[in-house]
């Protein structure tokens, strides 16, 4: 099941093309987005357009992103 695997496998699976994947990853996240929109703008329709540009561009530039290295992780 699509729902139970980690954000690092659902990002190698988007990569892969699976949008399935991409869009469990979005679900999984747009509730703590929305909020951090929310809080900045008191809007619920402005914050809900950002929680969509968000995940836009984070679909946008999923092949950019880096794998975390040892000396990252404090």
């Amino acid at each position: 099941m699509i729902d139970g695997l980690s954000d690092r496998a659902l990002v190698t699976r988007a990569l892969r093309g699976d949008s399935d994947a991409f869009v469990t990853l979005a679900r999984r996240h747009e509730g703590s987005v929305c909020a951090i929109a929310m809080a900045r703008l008191l809007n619920t329709a402005d914050a809900e357009e950002v929680t969509q540009e968000v995940f836009l561009r984070a679909y946008e530039r999923l092949g950019e992103l880096r794998a975390p290295t040892d000396s990252a992780r404090g």
